[in-house]
C-alpha cells in the first residue's frame, strides 16, 4: 500500500490534469495542481460539479511570472 501525499503539481494535457485532481482528493492535505487552463477548457464547469459531490475545491487564478 502507498499512499499519495499531498504536493505541488502541473498539468500538462487535459487527462492529466484529471487524473491530478483525482488523486490530489484521495489524499490528506493540499494539493497545488498549476496550469489547469487544460482542465478548464476540457471540462465545462468541472469544479462546481465536482463540489456538488463534496469536493473540497478552491481555484485560484494564475498570475503569469
Amino acid at each position: 500500500n502507498y499512499p499519495l501525499h499531498p504536493s505541488s503539481v502541473k498539468a500538462l494535457d487535459i487527462r492529466g490534469g484529471f487524473s491530478l485532481i483525482l488523486a490530489a482528493l484521495s489524499t490528506y492535505g493540499i494539493t497545488d495542481i498549476h496550469n489547469t487552463y487544460h482542465i478548464q477548457r476540457g471540462y465545462s464547469e468541472i469544479i462546481p460539479k465536482l463540489c456538488s459531490l463534496g469536493a473540497k475545491i478552491e481555484f485560484k487564478e494564475e498570475i503569469a511570472s
